[in-house]
């Protein structure tokens, strides 16, 4: 399994850098991670070229829009996903203006990390966390406690 997260800028805070490489660090027990930062490239049609480029990938784009899941609903979408559609998944994270209406339309599914908004520094470092807490659950890894 190969998981990308995609970051439509950069991590600028050292304590969240630090965060997001320990939950790197954990998620690679269970998956192949890539992490890409992409600055300053928010023009039209750039989501598209992402989504050309991850092709194959099943791909969350993170918005306020999206589907508001549990950590284990996240875990079980993984598992499907990658049981019986591909192993490779990319979310993708925008910057602090977020995505355009257009730029939505390129998900295969839209989620929300909450009924808040984040800043997308913080955005990333909860993406990290959720994915290492849907593969500890996938694994039986005791992190996730109910």
């Amino acid at each position: 399994m190969k998981i990308n997260i995609i970051l439509i800028s950069d991590l600028k805070d050292e304590n969240i850098k630090i965060l997001v490489a320990e939950y790197k660090k954990r998620i690679n027990r269970f998956a192949e991670i890539n992490f890409l930062e992409i600055k300053n490239k928010k023009q039209p049609g750039f989501i598209k070229e992402i989504r050309e480029k991850y092709k194959s990938s099943y791909f969350f784009i993170l918005s306020e829009k999206g589907k508001n899941i549990s950590s284990l609903e996240l875990s079980e979408k993984i598992e499907k996903i990658t049981n019986y559609n591909n192993s490779e998944i990319s979310f993708l994270i925008g910057d602090a203006d977020g995505f355009e209406e257009e730029d939505l339309t390129f998900a295969d599914e839209l989620l929300s990390l909450s009924k808040m908004v984040f800043p997308h520094e913080l955005a990333t470092l909860l993406t990290f966390e959720q994915v290492y807490r849907a593969l500890s659950i996938l694994n039986n890894h005791p992190y996730h406690r109910e």
